[in-house]
C-alpha cells in the first residue's frame, strides 16, 4: 500500500505474474515498471497536479500604518537598532541539518556530527572477527536506544511541562535556543542510529557463493525494494512536514497556527509506520538473527512513541482536527464488507450466462466466428484502398500540398554557427541578404541590471496574407560572447534568409501580439490600418522573469511563427552593473533597494512596494534576484532563503548596512609613534 496506494495496488498483478512465472526477469521487470511510473508520478503528475489545482498564492502587498512615511521610516529603523545584535528578522527554522542534507563545514554542530558519525563506521573496522561484530552491533543497539528512549523520554517531558526549554530558560535563554539546540540533538541521534545499524549489517553481512540458492537472490532484491520504499517515504514525509515538523517544532513553538494538513503521504494514511523499512530492507541482506532483534527492536520502539509520545501530544494540541479514519483505512474497510457480498452474486450470474454446448458446436462456433472477423477485415481494407484512391484522383494538388507539408515539418538544416552553450557569437550577415520588411533596435545600448530592456519592432507588409502569418511571432533575448570592440558598429539587426536559433532563451522570450495572462511584458502598438498594407511597429517590454538578470552582452532576435526561424536581429545591448549608492547615505541605499525590489518583482503594482516601508512577500526566484544584484554591487554574498525574510526595503538595507559594517576591512589599530615634547628651557 505504500509509499502511494493508487500506484501501489494497481502493479498487484505484476507481481502476481511473477509468483506464478517462478521467474526473476519477470520480477525485475515489473520492478522497472513500477519504478518507472514512480518516475511518472514524480516528474509529471505531480507537478501537473500542483500547477492546475494547487497554484501558488502570490501575496499583496500589505497597507502601511495610519502614519507617513518618515514615520514609519522612523519607527521602523528604532527598532531595528534595538535588536541589532540579533538577526533582524528571526526565523524557527533555518538551514539546518537534516541528516546530510544542509551540511555546512562551518558550523561547529554540523563538524561535531560527521566526526561522530566517521568514528562510527571506523570503530567496528579496527577490529577483526567476531569481536569487530560484537563492536557493531553494541554500537547499533546503543544509538537505538538513544534515539528511541533518550530523545522519546526528552519530547515526552517537554510535551507535559516543556522540561527542556525549562533549562534554557533557567540559564538566561529562550524557547529559541532550546528549539536550536534540540534540533542538533535531534538529527544526531536520528543519523547515528542509521549508520550504526548499517555498519552492523556490513560487519554480520558475507557474500553469498550461490546467488541462485534457495532465497538469496530474493532476499536482496526485497531488501533493496524496502530501502528504496524507506528512502521515498522519508523524503514525502519531510516534504509535507518541512523542518518545522521534521523537528517537531510544535513541541516547542507556541506561535504556529494549530491546523491539520492532511496532504501528501498522510492523506491515506495518518502514521507513516513505513519509515522504518530500511532496517527491515537491512534485515533481509544480512540475514542475521541478532540484526532481526535489532530491527524489531527499532520497530516496537517507534510504535510506543507514536501510541505514548506523539499521539497524545498531537490530542492536545490539535483535539477534534485528527480524524477517526486515514483515507486507506476507510477504503480497506469498505472494501472488507463489500467484495465479499458480492461474489457469490457474481458467480451465480456468470453460471446462469454461461453457455452450455458440447465440444463439436463449440469448435463449429469457433470456426464461424474466425471467418467473419476475416471477412470484415478484408472488406474494411478494401473499403480504405478506395477510398485513397478516389481522392488523390479528386484533388489532384493533394500531393503537392501534402509535399509542402513535409518540407515544412521537417527538421531545418542546422546553420554552421551552432552553439549548445549558454551564449553564442552575434549573428552577423552581409547586409546583401538583408530583409528590410523586418526591423528590430534597442532603444539603448546598455542597461543597468533589473531595468527593463525595451525594444522596437517593425514589419512592413504587402497584402494581408501576411498579417495573418506573422500573427504568432515572438522574440527572444539571447546572450552572446562579447564584440570585439564595444566602439566598432554594430553588425547588420538583419540576418540572412533561413536562419535558425538554436540556443535557449532561457525563458527570455514574449508574444509580438502580447499575452494578456502574461504580466511581464508590456507590449504597445502602432498600426498604420488593420488589414491595408503599410508598416506595422511597436515597442516589447521585458521586465521580471522576462529579463536578463546576468551581466553581459546580449541581442535580440524576432523569430517566424511558432519556429525559430530568424527574421531580425538587434544590435547588441549590454547588461551593466548599476551605480553603487553610498551605503553610509541610509536614502539612496533605501532608494537603490526600492527600485531593486521592484523590478525583482516584474514592477507589479499588487505586489511591488511603493514606498520602503511597505511589507511585501518574496517568491523564490524574486529572492535569488535580490541576492545576485547585491552579489554584483555590493559585493555582499547572501542566502536567497536569508533574503526572503526581509518583508521591507528598510529591512533589507538594515542587513546590507550590518554585514558591510561587519565585513568591513580590519583598520590599522597600531598606535602611531608620538615625538616626546620638548619642556622648554628654564
Amino acid at each position: 500500500m505504500a509509499p502511494h496506494p493508487m500506484y501501489s495496488i494497481g502493479y498487484f498483478g505484476y507481481y502476481g505474474l511473477s509468483l506464478i512465472s517462478a521467474s526473476y526477469c519477470v520480477l525485475f521487470v515489473s520492478i522497472a515498471a513500477h519504478a518507472l511510473q514512480f518516475a511518472f508520478l514524480v516528474l509529471v503528475e505531480t507537478p501537473h497536479i500542483d500547477k492546475i489545482y494547487n497554484p501558488r498564492k502570490t501575496p499583496k502587498r500589505q497597507p502601511r500604518m495610519n502614519r507617513t512615511v518618515d514615520d514609519d521610516v522612523k519607527h521602523m529603523m528604532m527598532a531595528l537598532d534595538k535588536n541589532a545584535g540579533r538577526d533582524i528578522c528571526s526565523s524557527w527554522t533555518r538551514s539546518d541539518l537534516v541528516v546530510l542534507k544542509n551540511l555546512d563545514l562551518f558550523r561547529s554542530t554540523d563538524i561535531a556530527s560527521i566526526a561522530v558519525m566517521v568514528y562510527s563506521v571506523l570503530l567496528p573496522l579496527l577490529f577483526p572477527g567476531q569481536l569487530g561484530i560484537n563492536v557493531a552491533i553494541g554500537q547499533a543497539f546503543f544509538w537505538s536506544a538513544i534515539y528511541s528512549g533518550g530523545v522519546g523520554t526528552l519530547l515526552w517531558a517537554q510535551s507535559r511541562n516543556k522540561f527542556f526549554t525549562r533549562h534554557f530558560v533557567k540559564w538566561g535563554g529562550n524557547q529559541v535556543d532550546a528549539f536550536q539546540n534540540w534540533k542538533s540533538i535531534f538529527n544526531l541521534a536520528l543519523s547515528m542510529t542509521y549508520v550504526t545499524f548499517f555498519m552492523a549489517c556490513w560487519k554480520a553481512y558475507s557474500l553469498p557463493d550461490n546467488w541462485t540458492y534457495g532465497t538469496t537472490l530474493l532476499r536482496h532484491t526485497l531488501g533493496m525494494v524496502f530501502i528504496s520504499l524507506h528512502i521515498w517515504t522519508s523524503v514525502s514525509i519531510f516534504e509535507v512536514l518541512g523542518d518545522f515538523g521534521w523537528f517537531y517544532g510544535d513541541f516547542f513553538i507556541d506561535e504556529q497556527p494549530n491546523t491539520l494538513l492532511y496532504t501528501g503521504i498522510y492523506r491515506q494514511v495518518s502514521f507513516v509506520i513505513m519509515g522504518h523499512a530500511a532496517f527491515w530492507g537491512m534485515t533481509l541482506i544480512a540475514n542475521n538473527w541478532v540484526i532481526y532483534g535489532l530491527a524489531l527492536f527499532s520497530q516496537l520502539s517507534n510504535v510506543l512513541f507514536l501510541h505514548y509520545v506523539e499521539g497524545p501530544h498531537m490530542q492536545k494540541l490539535y483535539g477534534d482536527q485528527i480524524r477517526r479514519e486515514a483515507g486507506l483505512t476507510k477504503i480497506l474497510r469498505s472494501a472488507a464488507t463489500t467484495i465479499p457480498k458480492t461474489i457469490p452474486e457474481r458467480l451465480q450470474e456468470l453460471v446462469k450466462r454461461a453457455p452450455i454446448h458440447d465440444s463439436q458446436e463449440h469448435h463449429q462456433d469457433h470456426s464461424t466466428n474466425a471467418a467473419d472477423v476475416l471477412k470484415k477485415v478484408e472488406r474494411s481494407i478494401e473499403e480504405t484502398i478506395t477510398s485513397a484512391t478516389d481522392t488523390m484522383s479528386v484533388k489532384p494538388g493533394l500531393k503537392s500540398l501534402l509535399q509542402q507539408t513535409k518540407d515544412i515539418l521537417e527538421e531545418p538544416p542546422l546553420p554552421e554557427l551552432q552553439h549548445n552553450g549558454r551564449s553564442s557569437p552575434p549573428l552577423q550577415h552581409d547586409s546583401d541578404n538583408s530583409d528590410p520588411r523586418y526591423q528590430l533596435h534597442n532603444q539603448q545600448r546598455q542597461w543597468p541590471l533589473g531595468t527593463p530592456v525595451k525594444v522596437d519592432w517593425e514589419i512592413k507588409w504587402s497584402s494581408a496574407d501576411q498579417i495573418a502569418r506573422h500573427h504568432d511571432d515572438w522574440i527572444g533575448i539571447y546572450k552572446i560572447s562579447p564584440p570585439a570592440s564595444s566602439l566598432s558598429p554594430p553588425s547588420s539587426p538583419t540576418p540572412a534568409a533561413k536562419t535558425f536559433t538554436t540556443i535557449s532563451s532561457n525563458g527570455r522570450w514574449m508574444w509580438l501580439n502580447g499575452d494578456e495572462k502574461n504580466k511581464l511584458a508590456t507590449v504597445s502598438e502602432e498600426t498604420t490600418a488593420t488589414t491595408a498594407p503599410g508598416p506595422k511597429k511597436g515597442t516589447i517590454t521585458f521586465k521580471g522573469s522576462r529579463l536578463p538578470w546576468e551581466v553581459g552582452f546580449y541581442e535580440a532576435r524576432l523569430h517566424y511563427g511558432t519556429s525559430h526561424l530568424v527574421l531580425a536581429v538587434s544590435e547588441p545591448f549590454e547588461i551593466t552593473v548599476p551605480a553603487m549608492p553610498d551605503i553610509r547615505d541610509t536614502d539612496a541605499l533605501t532608494l537603490f533597494l526600492l527600485r531593486s525590489v521592484q523590478h525583482a518583482m516584474g514592477d507589479d503594482v499588487e505586489r511591488m512596494p511603493m514606498s520602503t516601508v511597505d511589507t511585501f512577500v518574496f517568491a523564490d526566484d524574486e529572492a535569488k534576484r535580490i541576492v545576485d544584484t547585491i552579489m554584483v554591487v555590493f559585493d555582499l554574498e547572501f542566502a536567497w532563503q536569508v533574503i526572503s525574510m526581509d518583508t521591507s526595503v528598510v529591512k533589507l538595507a538594515k542587513r546590507i548596512e550590518q554585514a558591510h559594517s561587519i565585513l568591513s576591512p580590519f583598520a590599522n589599530r597600531t598606535p602611531s609613534p608620538t615625538v616626546p615634547e620638548l619642556s622648554p628651557p628654564v
